[in-house]
């Protein structure tokens, strides 16, 4: 009976002295004074439970007891070690609990398990008593002496986590100046969130929520300036790409600032912060990587643009074609189909490469060519005597044989014909023969009138996007089917003096071409007697008396024709 008596009378003084501790329980960490030495401990198996406060003592079975507990996180306590050894819990208001553990000896622990009983705590209280407050799921001690795997204190709304490593505790005190001191005994080692820390004394700075949130705030943008300077100066970049990786970088740090915001331990803020700034560096790799491509990508388009170039749109002196005439037509619409097939920014370069060298865009060239070619195959007619395409037409008394040199590129030659103008009546030229053959270059026109004259011109076409497009055509020819007895015949021949010509630049040359007819007969004069090609009017240029004008350093061909387009061809060399 006296026994009992002792027990309530404990039971009553333990519930005042918790009262005590919760009425001035402050929101920082509270260091209490240790527990009165004469505590003695109970000797008999009791369990007591009201409303406001929870008891549990053990004395025969201090290893078998195990008694639930209404916590976010810990919902069981367990006695461990330790003989005899007491442990109560009180219920605070504000629904935290404080745990008092008693022993005799210098050896106690008990364990607090996790829902499920997955994961415990494990805590030991090293003097006769000890204090502890479990508060949100974690645990601080208050007074005594005592170890536990996980320690924690907190200051204002913010959680710094100390956790021991090897050793004792270490002595947690708040400062009078604000903030806090951990000290760190010989031979111990602790976690000071998350950083490894050996014997000697830390210092954390009170500061508060709102601060220490700002001042995270702040590193976070600069760590986002930083950043976006570092993108600023990667070469090789858009700016619509350097747009994307700053949007990236602000991105992150907006979202570092709402996990800040919303942050209630310190090592959320750190990580909100860690997390940004690895993100902000990916950014900046990814952007560093996206230069890189883009260097090698504009080297390969470029050497893309200068095959291009090169193949389809260069001259035989490896001048850039600029500008459009019968003579490069054939290279601009070849090139269609392959500048179809092109990326934009390889189309891009060659067009600042056609630009650079005093040109349009292909495009524009194109346009142009497609307009030359329309006028080749329409403007047919007695006036128009411009050719690149070199004919002849050999008559009969009844036909005609056309032949002609193969155009490269060429996919097929229309072939016109009509009866030559006279002073009464224009005769328009018209088509009476369209060669699908690439390889064939000749044509015979049959059941012609005997002693007429007749025209003919031979034009060359190139499919392209399904229509056929000249790209060349001859002069416009003439031809006489005279007979034997005809005071009229076509030119035989025609000579000149040299088979090569050699000229300086910006010299002039003569080509020294005649007419030869045959024996008795005489030419009926058409057009001019001696008309000229010129294989590439770059190099030199021929008027119509044959006088030589040298343009550029190369070597070309000039075609002396006679009206019916027999001729005799010149090597020109320009030194």
């Amino acid at each position: 009976m006296k026994k009992c008596s002792k027990v309530m009378k404990r039971c009553l003084a333990t519930l005042l002295t918790a009262v005590m501790v919760v009425s001035v329980l402050p929101t920082n960490l509270v260091r209490a004074a240790s527990y009165d030495d004469e505590v003695e401990p109970w000797g008999e198996v009791d369990y007591y439970n009201d409303e406001d406060w929870l008891r549990v003592f053990e004395d025969d079975d201090p290893m078998g007891q195990e008694r639930l507990l209404d916590d976010v996180r810990y919902n069981k306590i367990y006695t461990i070690a330790g003989y005899p050894h007491h442990v109560y819990l009180f219920k605070t208001a504000d629904q935290n609990y404080i745990i008092d553990a008693f022993h005799e000896d210098d050896g106690g622990e008990f364990a607090l398990y996790e829902k499920g009983n997955k994961n415990h705590l494990n805590v030991s209280s090293r003097e006769p008593g000890g204090r502890f407050l479990l508060k949100d799921g974690k645990l601080y001690l208050l007074a005594g002496n005592g170890r536990a795997e996980e320690m924690n204190f907190e200051y204002k709304d913010l959680i710094h986590n100390v956790q021991v490593i090897d050793g004792k505790n270490p002595e947690i005190t708040e400062l009078p100046t604000g903030g806090y001191a951990v000290t760190v005994p010989e031979g111990t080692s602790i976690l000071l969130d998350g950083e490894e820390k050996g014997s000697g004394t830390y210092y954390i700075p009170e500061s508060g929520k709102d601060d220490e949130k700002q001042a995270a705030k702040d590193e976070v943008k600069k760590d986002a300036d930083e950043a976006k300077q570092e993108v600023d100066k990667i070469p090789n970049l858009s700016d619509t790409e350097k747009a994307d990786a700053k949007k990236e970088i602000t991105d992150a740090a907006d979202n570092a600032d709402k996990k800040i915001d919303a942050a209630t331990t310190k090592t959320e803020v750190n990580n909100a912060v860690s997390d940004a700034e690895k993100t902000m560096n990916n950014a900046v790799s990814k952007a560093e990587q996206l230069a890189k491509d883009n260097a090698a990508k504009e080297d390969q388009n470029k050497k893309t643009a200068d095959s291009f170039i090169k193949d389809n749109l260069t001259d035989e002196d490896g001048k850039i074609i600029t500008t459009v005439t019968e003579k490069n037509i054939i290279y601009i619409l070849n090139a269609k189909e392959k500048w179809d097939s092109l990326s934009q920014d390889v189309k891009n370069m060659i067009n600042q490469l056609l630009q650079a060298a005093g040109g349009q865009s292909f495009d524009t060239l194109y346009n142009a060519a497609v307009t030359q070619s329309q006028k080749l195959d329409q403007n047919l007619n007695d006036n128009f005597d411009a050719g690149t395409l070199v004919a002849t037409a050999k008559s009969s008394n009844t036909s005609t044989k056309l032949t002609w040199k193969k155009v490269a590129g060429a996919d097929g030659y229309f072939v016109y014909t009509n009866i030559c103008n006279t002073n009464e009546k224009k005769n328009k030229l018209k088509k009476v023969k369209d060669i699908t053959s690439a390889s064939k270059t000749s044509y015979k026109k049959t059941k012609l009138k005997k002693n007429k004259w007749y025209k003919y011109r031979i034009v060359a076409y190139k499919m392209v996007n399904g229509k056929k497009m000249a790209i060349g055509q001859s002069l416009l020819l003439h031809a006489y089917t005279g007979t034997k007895t005809s005071k009229l015949a076509n030119p035989s021949k025609i000579t000149v003096k040299k088979k090569t010509i050699n000229v300086k630049l910006k010299k002039t040359a003569k080509m020294n071409a005649k007419l030869v007819m045959p024996k008795g007969k005489k030419l009926k004069k058409h057009t001019n007697q001696i008309r000229y090609i010129v294989s590439n009017p770059d190099i030199v240029t021929v008027n119509k008396k044959g006088k030589i004008k040298a343009k550029k350093k190369g070597t070309c061909t000039v075609y002396a024709c006679a009206q019916n387009g027999v001729y005799k061809a010149v090597k020109v060399k320009v030194k």
